[in-house]
């Protein structure tokens, strides 16, 4: 009980966080190695265990109040959100989706991401340009209205490619067991819940996703096409997946999809019943205008709840009673409390590979690299997976992503690859496109971030752009430290 209540004062509270932060910080660099890893266990902060981690490193992020401050940020908002869920603060006849706490705690937070954009630019170490960093945010997937429209662009692409195929589209509901859920869809207690976490259900519906696909490979059952993740009013998350499947497939999936969804908890009242549901969707079907609207006519709404609200109205009555703005926000909040993906692409060409695409304006010499460059420089993603070989090609085609690692010089002439803040190697970036031999640069600016003292305003066009340094008020590009400011090597 200690623990909640400590988890209550502290989660919504940003100052006593920052406070907490040095306070832990400080109490790493007093305890052994073995003990601060168990310290920071029981607050729940991940430290991430790759070949590039360290003792080192990792004594280094528990020293560190900015380490910590992410941490607690992240760990804190989560125990007290599913606490609150236990108690019954979540559903659609108290404060749906989130609590109404967390929802302002979300509210400050953007403010605070808004101001700092606000507060910064980006100079170009090779021309000196300056660029406001709340300019290029508003050009980039950041802005509600671009990814929203990325969204829609790719799903009209695998649509293309499915009627062009003659494939099926098959529209699914997946839920988690009751087991997962607070209270029931009246708002009532359910006492089949086992008070696990908004992160374990998402887990699980993962899990089972994961054994379907398995069983989808064995069966070489060709499926594609995206999973978008919405909250339940208790916050208990489900799925809605638009696949695509040739014709002769289409039983085969919903099977295997079923029995995956039923294979735990499936002697639950209703599981086969509420579950899994199974909509075949009619890609020729038209809107009242008598366009053409398909699948995106279908789950825009699901697009747009998730996103920014964009033209939605009203939430699903199923859901709440909410305005379709305020739904939004919270299940923005929601899912920025719990770290869960909202959208996820299965199958298809790799969508790094044509965001890069899309930052070479130019036409290029390699047939194969301008043929792909050409399809998503106007936005024709059904044409872009045509020419990366069709949906089932995946990251397999002859155009890829290239990606190189930086290093710095040394004073003895010598080189050594760049370490991030916590004195780890930083690794392979991307840089560009290749085929082949044939390599396109599209990162071919190297830009550092300054903090101004007066905001600026500028005319912004299309950038390629990778941030080295922080500099202070006043300082020049020319101070940076070469350690956070250096190119990248051959």
């Amino acid at each position: 009980m200690r623990r909640l209540k400590a988890d209550r004062d502290l989660a919504y509270d940003d100052d006593d966080i920052a406070d907490r932060a040095k306070a832990f910080a400080n109490r790493c660099l007093t305890l052994s190695h073995a003990e601060a890893l168990r310290f920071a266990a029981s607050w729940g902060a991940v430290i991430p265990a790759t070949r590039r981690t360290t003792a080192r490193s990792i004594r280094r992020r528990l020293s560190s109040p900015h380490y910590w401050r992410r941490q607690l940020r992240k760990a804190i908002p989560r125990r007290a959100e599913d606490a609150a869920r236990r108690g019954w603060r979540v559903h659609r006849r108290a404060d749906p989706y989130t609590t109404r706490e967390n929802l302002a705690r979300h509210r400050r937070a953007k403010r605070r991401s808004a101001e700092y954009r606000d507060a910064c630019a980006l100079i170009a170490e090779e021309t000196g340009e300056l660029f406001p960093l709340a300019d290029i945010a508003a050009r980039s997937v950041s802005n509600p209205a671009i990814r929203r429209a990325e969204m829609i662009v790719r799903l009209k692409g695998f649509e293309g490619i499915a009627r062009a195929l003659g494939h099926r589209c098959l529209f699914f509901t997946l839920t988690a067991p009751s087991a997962f859920h607070v209270v029931t869809a009246a708002g009532q207690a359910n006492d089949r819940y086992t008070s696990d976490s908004v992160r374990a259900a998402q887990g699980w519906l993962c899990k089972q996703w994961a054994r379907a696909r398995a069983k989808l490979k064995r069966l070489n059952v060709p499926v594609y096409g995206f999973r978008i993740a919405e909250p339940h009013h208790d916050g208990t998350p489900h799925w809605h997946m638009v696949l695509f499947v040739p014709d002769g497939y289409a039983a085969t999936l919903a099977t295997v999809i079923r029995l995956a969804w039923l294979a735990e908890h499936g002697d639950e009242p209703g599981a086969a019943q509420h579950r899994i549901k199974a909509e075949t969707i009619d890609t020729e079907r038209t809107d009242a205008s008598g366009r053409r609207s398909g699948v995106v006519g279908y789950v825009i709404k699901y697009i747009a709840k998730l996103i920014d609200g964009h033209a939605l109205v009203t939430d699903d009555p199923e859901e709440t009673d909410l305005d379709g703005a305020e739904a939004a926000e919270r299940v923005e909040a929601w899912a920025r409390t719990f770290g869960i993906r909202q959208f996820q692409q299965i199958g298809g060409p790799s969508v790094t590979l044509w965001r890069e695409l899309r930052r070479i304006r130019e036409e290029t010499d390699d047939e194969a690299i301008e043929a792909v460059r050409a399809a998503a420089d106007r936005g024709d993603f059904a044409a872009f997976i045509a020419h990366c070989g069709g949906p089932e090609v995946g990251k397999r085609h002859a155009v890829r992503v290239w990606t190189r690692e930086e290093w710095v010089e040394c004073e003895d002439g010598g080189r050594t690859p760049a370490e991030n803040e916590w004195g780890e190697w930083r690794g392979p970036r991307i840089a560009g496109v290749v085929h082949g031999i044939t390599v396109i640069p599209t990162r071919v600016i190297t830009w550092i971030r300054v903090v101004l003292a007066t905001p600026i305003l500028s005319e912004l066009g299309p950038v390629a752009i990778t941030v080295r340094g922080l500099l202070a008020p006043g300082a020049t590009a020319a101070w940076c430290n070469p350690m956070e400011s250096s190119r990248a090597g051959p």
